[in-house]
């Protein structure tokens, strides 16, 4: 879990930049996916100014990213074995990032108590006896 988490929080990082436009075109996300998709295929890299000229489809993919990690972290915790995303509701880009980072803290607050539950207790021992 704790690497899924660690995951969307990068997600939501990188898509900080990647705001600067009021809301996402679908159109311009398309043709962004098509730019991506050649230097990909030509170059086999992206660079930050690539992302940046195709801010408009790794905004979404940063989001989107962000949003499987979470749900994805929940539903194992959970034991359930259907994901579902409940973030469906179709938003602006920023709020989108708000809402998913927000969603983030829940999980990440429980993290933090049961590690510090797990120190007070100090180290496991191990059944071979070994610590």
């Amino acid at each position: 879990m704790w690497q899924l988490l660690v995951g969307a929080g990068f997600a939501l990082w990188r898509a900080i930049p990647l705001f600067e436009m009021p809301t996402r075109d679908p159109g311009q996300a398309s043709h962004d996916a098509d730019k991506v998709l050649y230097e990909l295929v030509a170059h086999n890299r992206i660079t930050y100014e690539q992302e940046q000229n195709a801010r408009a489809w790794f905004a979404g993919y940063y989001l989107n990213d962000a949003r499987w990690r979470i749900e994805l972290a929940r539903a194992r915790e959970r034991r359930d074995t259907t994901v579902i995303i409940s973030l469906q509701r179709v938003l602006p880009d920023r709020d989108q990032w708000d809402a998913i980072h927000c969603s983030l803290k829940e999980p990440m607050g429980r993290l933090k108590r049961d590690a510090g539950r797990r120190r007070a207790r100090g180290p496991r021992r191990r059944a071979n006896g070994s610590g």
